[in-house]
């Protein structure tokens, strides 16, 4: 499951704002397929998603790293 994540991640970084229904097909899998991985792409923050059910898009998260106070 692991490589599959990796593979959806770069699938959402190469197009993001894409629904399932496009990311599935580019990967050779259902959208039920990537729903697990999907979930813990979201959980650990990597990606993000926007919208309900059908109409949910998924974009990439943008990591800032931390101002230093000097």
């Amino acid at each position: 499951m692991a490589a599959l994540g990796e593979r959806l991640h770069e699938a959402v970084c190469a197009q993001p704002g894409e629904t399932m229904s496009v990311l599935g097909p580019a990967l050779g899998k259902s959208r039920r397929e990537l729903n697990r991985p999907m979930t813990a792409l979201k959980r650990s923050g990597r990606v993000r998603s926007v919208g309900q059910r059908h109409q949910t898009r998924y974009y990439p998260s943008v990591v800032r790293s931390p101002v230093s106070a000097s």
